[in-house]
């Protein structure tokens, strides 16, 4: 079976960005982790800080891609559709 890593991120909503970013091979170490960064960034409602699990970081980027891509990418989808859906009333 293959071995998994704990990613740390701390995500800055209100910029779409990744503020930092720790792996970890031991579940309880990322989560002591985690609680220290909530605990820092406690006054900050636009800051997340997730916990993922992931075979690599490149799986990561795959699995919760929206942490990795700036708000215009994540938007593009959205724009595509509504533009067809407009196309399409023509």
């Amino acid at each position: 079976m293959p071995s998994v890593k704990h990613f740390l991120l701390v995500f800055d909503r209100s910029e779409s960005r990744v503020l930092s970013e720790q792996s970890f091979v031991d579940a309880d170490k990322a989560l002591a982790e985690r609680f220290r960064a909530e605990r820092m960034h406690r006054d900050r409602p636009e800051i997340e800080v997730v916990v993922l699990t992931a075979e690599s970081k490149a799986a990561l980027r795959v699995t919760h891609s929206r942490y990795f891509q700036s708000l215009s990418a994540l938007a593009t989808p959205a724009k595509k559709a509504v533009a067809a859906k407009a196309q399409a009333k023509k």
